[in-house]
């Protein structure tokens, strides 16, 4: 008898084990009948809501921080028609991204990966001479509600309306660098002053110049290197929205402490202003 009843108590606990496994399975991968669901609605929604379109669903896949499922949607036509439709388990449609098909965000994308691969090129060029914590590029592109009554702090100078972007539109991406590129460099050096600054500043203008590489502005920042033990020396020079006209030999120094001084004011005004609220 007590043979038969370890013998049960050992199934149980087996089958305990495989439903802990499954469960945690499920959790991390989802399961076949929801994402089978989730297909099912997303080629009728397509149909229903894209009638005549060539959109299609380049896979289905589970999204375990929501514990819903998601499809990505692509045209074999159109470069920048790429959306997402987002599902629970039930396979409910819960959202449709199109949204920022439509409304130039994808696009946006595109053309700002296309300028980021060409700064990236510049920043991690073997002969590239300084030792920076963050390098990229961006391109400033924002949508007109964004802009209007923004802090200049916040929205670049130089910018291009979301709006302005046509869907699949061939771009100069040197051009749009020109008009709209921004620079955002964090550089580590013993001398943090603003005549190092100052001196990195236009150096780096010449080399993006050599590249061929073109930018409106720029966001550096000046800081002393992070110790291998210990806390970083927080000092820093840092001048925001420099702008590319603006970056020559004569007087940068005096350009970059005025702008490391109306930075650190924009600070201490939003550090006020958050104790009081």
């Amino acid at each position: 008898m007590k043979k038969k009843v370890l013998k049960i108590l050992a199934f149980l606990t087996a089958l305990a084990l495989i439903a802990g496994i499954v469960l945690f399975s499920t959790a991390l991968m989802g399961n076949p009948v929801s994402r089978f669901l989730a297909r099912r609605t997303a080629v009728r929604h397509l149909k229903e809501t894209y009638p005549g379109t060539d959109y299609y669903i380049e896979d289905v896949n589970y999204d375990f921080k929501t514990s819903g499922y998601y499809a990505r949607i692509s045209s074999p036509t159109s470069i920048d028609t790429r959306f997402t439709l987002y599902f629970d388990m039930l396979g409910h449609l819960k959202y449709d991204s199109y949204d920022q098909v439509a409304g130039g965000f994808v696009t946006a994308r595109r053309l700002d990966a296309e300028y980021r691969e060409l700064t990236d090129g510049v920043f991690n060029s073997p002969s590239f001479p300084y030792d920076c914590d963050i390098d990229f590029g961006m391109l400033s592109i924002y949508p007109q509600a964004d802009i209007e009554g923004s802090d200049p702090f916040d929205i670049p100078v130089h910018t291009i309306l979301v709006e302005e972007l046509v869907l699949d539109g061939s771009y100069d991406i040197r051009e749009l660098g020109r008009r709209a590129g921004h620079l955002i460099i964090y550089v580590n050096s013993d001398e943090v002053t603003a005549e190092k600054a100052a001196e990195i500043i236009v150096r780096i203008r010449q080399i993006f110049d050599d590249a061929g590489v073109t930018f409106a502005e720029m966001d550096f920042t000046l800081e002393h290197p992070k110790p291998m033990e210990g806390m970083r020396n927080e000092e820093t020079v840092s001048a925001r929205g420099i702008a590319y006209g603006d970056i020559r030999e004569d007087g940068m120094a005096e350009r970059v402490e005025a702008a490391d001084k109306a930075l650190n004011a924009y600070y201490a005004e939003q550090d006020a202003q958050n104790k009081k609220g």
